[in-house]
C-alpha cells in the first residue's frame, strides 16, 4: 500500500540525472490545475527499498521525486517493493548492489562506491549524456526497458561517441548523431536496441 514519505528523507540510488527532464517535468506542473497535479503525484508512486536506516531508498523516479523537489513539495506517494530494513549497512548495500538496484556511478561514468551515493535527491547532479539518452528513446532510437538504469547504459555509450562540445552547443545535432548510432551494430548490445 503506497504511503506519503517526506522527499528529504528519500534516499537516491543513483548520482545523476538529467537536469533537462526535471525541468520539463516543472514546466509540465505548471500547466496543471491542483486538482491535475494532486492526482498526478498520488498516481505516480515511487517503488523504494525499506533500508536498515528505516528510510526509503528510491529506486526509480528519481526524475519525478527531483521536480517535486524543485516545487517545494515535501512529500512523494512511496510504495515498498523489498523490506531490507533487518539488514545491517553492510549486507543491505551488498544486496542493493548484487540486486542491480543502485547505481553508483557519476557523471564521468566512473563508478564509486555505496557510501559515496547522494543522501538526498537534491544532490543528484547532472549528466547531459543521461538527458541525451532520454530524448533519444523520445526520438524513438531505442526502445524502454523495464530494467532498471538502462538509460545510464546508453549514457555510457554516448560518452565514449559524441564529444562533449555538442551537448553544450546546438544540442539537437547531437541528438541526431545519438539516434544514427542508436540503429548502429554497435549499439547491439543495449538494452532496448532496435
Amino acid at each position: 500500500m503506497p504511503k506519503h514519505v517526506r522527499i528529504a528523507e528519500l534516499k537516491p540510488t543513483q548520482m545523476t540525472l538529467g537536469m533537462y527532464f526535471v525541468s520539463l517535468n516543472l514546466d509540465g506542473f505548471q500547466e496543471l490545475s491542483k486538482k491535475r497535479f494532486k492526482k498526478l503525484v498520488e498516481r505516480k508512486v515511487v517503488p523504494a527499498v525499506r533500508g536498515p536506516d528505516k528510510h526509503y531508498w528510491m529506486i526509480d523516479r528519481h526524475h519525478f521525486c527531483r521536480s517535486l523537489y524543485e516545487r517545494g513539495e515535501t512529500s512523494a506517494n512511496v510504495k515498498k517493493v523489498l523490506d531490507c530494513s533487518h539488514l545491517g549497512e553492510k549486507e543491505f548495500a551488498h544486496v542493493m548492489e548484487k540486486s542491480g538496484l543502485i547505481h553508483p556511478y557519476n557523471e564521468a561514468g566512473d563508478r564509486l562506491g555505496f557510501s559515496d551515493l547522494p543522501t538526498k535527491i537534491s544532490e543528484l547532479t547532472d549528466d547531459p549524456y543521461r538527458t541525451l539518452a532520454g530524448l533519444v528513446r523520445e526520438h524513438g532510437g531505442y526502445r524502454k526497458e523495464k530494467r532498471p538504469y538502462a538509460e545510464f547504459l546508453w549514457a555510457d555509450f554516448y560518452r565514449e561517441r559524441v564529444d562533449r562540445h555538442l551537448l553544450t552547443g546546438n544540442f539537437s545535432d547531437a541528438v541526431q548523431l545519438a539516434v544514427d548510432l542508436a540503429g548502429s551494430n554497435e549499439a547491439s548490445h543495449l538494452p532496448g536496441w532496435k
